[in-house]
């Protein structure tokens, strides 16, 4: 018990020397303690970031681009456009 109080002067009178070290090094500290309780608290969400989209698209997210089907549809309707006599440019 005698060490703890023995500390706590020292760090008292050290805090009373040095007032602007002291407030910075409590508003690190602070800043330090703030981001690892975000973190703690974030980290269910940032695991795993897409699982609320693919839920309410059923699995929607795997889009690689127009291939297959979606590329014939595609250039079927592009030469449909450019044949027709009726379309002015």
């Amino acid at each position: 018990m005698g060490r703890a109080i023995l500390f706590g002067r020292l760090a008292a009178k050290d805090l009373r020397r040095h007032l602007a070290e002291g407030v910075l090094l409590f508003m690190v500290i602070a800043a330090a303690s703030a981001t690892l309780t975000l973190a703690l608290v974030l980290h269910g969400e940032t695991t795993n970031p897409y699982a609320t989209s693919r839920a309410a698209t059923a699995g929607g997210g795997e889009n690689r681009g127009r291939t297959g089907d979606h590329q014939h549809k595609l250039r079927r309707t592009i030469t449909e456009s450019i044949t027709k006599p009726d379309i002015a440019y």
